[in-house]
């Protein structure tokens, strides 16, 4: 199963911890690069990796794109 996620706030934090064990893919997007790797690294989420930067709708703030390299 793939999903995807945006946002480190309560809810995307909370998805990202609750369904990590049992999806194949996950796509998690924010904008704050530092926020969204403290929160990989508090909670020992390992399979979570960076693989870039993905530009959403016509903005000029990228969003860094974190997930399973498959």
């Amino acid at each position: 199963m793939k999903v995807s996620i945006i946002g480190t706030g309560r809810m995307g934090s909370g998805l990202v911890k609750t369904i990590d064990p049992y999806v194949d893919e996950l796509i998690w997007a924010s904008r704050d690069k530092e926020r969204i790797e403290s929160i990989i690294h508090a909670n020992k989420l390992s399979r979570i990796v960076p693989v870039g930067k993905l530009r959403l709708g016509m903005g000029t703030t990228p969003m860094y794109q974190i997930g399973y390299l498959v």
